[in-house]
């Protein structure tokens, strides 16, 4: 019961203000009177996180990344939560839908954790944590779970990128976000993936393992 929803969101966990560190307000004043630091940043950034993985592996606090966590096996009472909170929401969104004859679809659009093989096996050397705790299929087998049982389209966009050679290219080497050739192939990805779902809608294209 303490998931009942009205007809917005609800946030998942009340936050306070955010606190800034001295770094992030270099990091806002360089960026708005220094091009040259707009140019390099991204470089600055990639190697700072480098330096603090090797710390926190180095001296035992490692705090695991949510694109990891969300392939374990097991999850925890906050990501149960959290995914008992998106059905309720997916039904919302069916309501909403319905009401105003609007298709709602929903696209798994993964992480470069989850299509990069060696950065993937790199955070879990940082964590200390065995591959066989995740699940790389588990937030497809359960958005189609759900977006199935409120009769929402759901488009998987992964089983495209695991099929290229070399995923990883498709993003930037310093973030997870897609790079320009990303979104083309992304936006092909969807196009035919709403195709295959019109035609074979109930098809499982999931492995059962």
């Amino acid at each position: 019961e303490k998931l009942r929803l009205k007809n917005v969101p609800v946030p998942f966990k009340k936050r306070g203000k955010i606190k800034y560190e001295v770094k992030d307000y270099i990091n806002f004043f360089l960026s708005y009177h220094s091009h040259s630091y707009v140019f390099f940043k991204y470089g600055i950034m990639s190697l700072h996180y480098k330096i603090v993985e090797i710390f926190n592996k180095i001296f035992d606090v490692p705090q695991e990344y949510y694109h990891t966590e969300i392939l374990k096996k097991d999850y925890d009472e906050e990501y149960t939560y959290g995914w008992l909170l998106f059905e309720r929401l997916l039904e919302e969104f069916h309501k909403v839908g319905n009401k105003n004859n609007i298709t709602i679809t929903v696209f798994n659009l993964p992480a470069k954790t989850h299509v990069d093989k060696k950065l993937f096996e790199h955070r879990l050397w940082i964590y200390g944590t065995s591959k066989d705790d995740y699940d790389l299929w588990k937030p497809s087998k359960l958005l189609k779970q759900y977006s199935n049982k409120n009769n929402i389209t759901f488009a998987d966009i992964l089983p495209s990128l695991l099929s290229e050679k070399n995923p990883e290219k498709y993003y930037y080497n310093f973030d997870e976000h897609l790079n320009a050739r990303g979104h083309e192939l992304v936006a092909e990805a969807i196009y035919k993936e709403l195709f295959r779902i019109k035609t074979f809608k109930n098809e499982n294209v999931y492995p059962t393992a």
